[in-house]
């Protein structure tokens, strides 16, 4: 058992949208302990791997059910990968062993010093008990000699699979109330972060109302039209980037997006050299690339290439949680307010942001739902070739890298 951790704002969690956390092994942290404001100087303390299950759906960004989640402890503290599999595709025996395989795989590349296997579902009965075993099984040979905690998170109940002290753990397990009254989650939730009810619910796509679609269809279809009328660009790029800072600033003031300019900036969009402005700006130290490309003083290659390098160098770069939430916003209101091929692009930002913040379930939606609509659109699908691969953002590979030394 672990006897106590602490969590505070600095290193990676998988999950775009709700703040990055850090967790530290009792005894090696000299920071003070506290609840309020989520910042470094102010700590969450973690007593016992309880408060730590609590965190996970905030890590998920939604509640997890009939599945093992493998959430990692960095040696350095940093919360590290968190995988989610169904129960589904680990029930078939050759395909329960590749996936455990290939978790393990990544785990050892996070440096990860322990690790989390826990099982959701619905029932905490025996048979619930040995069926879990099973699965978890697969995982604990799969990781070898790394240190790891076997827990089973029910609907009413949650309890370790290790413990077998009554005096720690009752024979029943502990309610599932204490993960929702824990002091990490009740500071989550004063902060404004809660998780969805469910996978589904979480990856959903938005949509807006038929008389919003409408009227934000009419001014794309007029920027359209616009648009192809232009002997030159430069002019209407600077002005459709300047129409997508603007609704950044409403996004912050709490205002109504119109639908007239998210229709323009959705049709604004389609050109490329745009998109890519709008995706360098949404990144640290991205706009200077995005007003060289506005500008014309990038080629489009050259803009792409210095991004693209931005992104996955190691080196500092995680998402600023408010900004963050702004861009996302205006992303996801363009989404839900225009269909088709209009929303491929805005879809495929989103996807670009949430596999930058670490959320590969998000983004792995929102590329098939682009892949639906344009399978072959080029920026989805270096997306999807790099995820693929196991390409990680260079921020989080450097906060890897630096658990190495620390």
């Amino acid at each position: 058992m672990i006897s106590a951790l602490q969590l505070s704002p600095q290193a990676p969690i998988f999950a775009i949208g709700r703040p990055s956390l850090w967790i530290t092994l009792g005894g090696m942290s000299n920071q003070s302990a506290g609840v309020a404001g989520m910042t470094t100087d102010s700590p969450i303390r973690l007593t016992d791997p309880r408060d730590f299950l609590s965190i996970i759906p905030y890590a998920l960004g939604y509640h997890p059910t009939d599945s093992v989640v493998v959430a990692c402890v960095r040696a350095n503290g940093g919360l590290g990968m968190i995988a989610r599999s169904s129960f589904a595709d680990l029930t078939p025996v050759r395909s329960g062993k590749e996936i455990a395989a290939l978790v393990a795989k990544n785990v050892n590349d996070d440096d990860a010093a322990l690790v989390f296997l826990v099982c959701y579902c619905q029932k905490t009965d025996e048979f619930t008990k040995h069926r879990m075993k099973k699965y978890l099984g697969l995982f604990r040979k799969a990781l070898g000699d790394i240190p790891v905690e076997t827990w089973v998170v029910g609907s009413h109940r949650f309890y370790s699979l290790d413990c077998t002290s009554s005096d720690c753990c009752p024979k029943n397990g502990f309610d599932i109330s204490e993960l929702e009254a824990s002091s990490p989650s009740v500071a989550l939730v004063y902060e404004g972060y809660a998780p969805a009810a469910t996978r589904s619910v979480y990856t959903c796509l938005p949509e807006a109302t038929p008389e919003a679609r409408a009227e934000t269809e009419k001014a794309l279809e007029t920027t359209r039209r616009e648009m192809n009328g232009l002997d030159s660009p430069k002019a209407f790029r600077q002005s459709a980037f300047a129409i997508w800072l603007r609704l950044l600033e409403y996004q912050n003031r709490g205002e109504v997006l119109g639908p007239d300019k998210l229709g323009t900036l959705a049709a604004a969009l389609e050109d490329r050299i745009l998109r890519d402005a709008v995706l360098a700006s949404c990144l640290p130290h991205g706009n200077d690339i995005a007003l060289d490309l506005i500008t014309e003083k990038a080629t489009a290659k050259t803009g792409v290439h210095e991004l693209l390098r931005a992104i996955v160098q190691p080196g500092p770069g995680a998402p600023e949680p408010k900004k963050y939430r702004q861009v996302t916003a205006v992303l996801d209101a363009l989404s839900a307010h225009v269909g088709n091929t209009a929303r491929v692009a805005p879809l495929t930002l989103r996807a670009f942001l949430a596999w930058w913040a670490g959320d590969g379930t998000l983004a792995n939606h929102r590329l098939e739902a682009v892949s639906a609509i344009d399978s072959a659109y080029q920026l989805a699908v270096l997306l999807s070739t790099a995820m693929q691969a196991g390409i990680r953002p260079g921020w989080i590979r450097d906060d890897t890298q630096n658990s190495r030394v620390a």
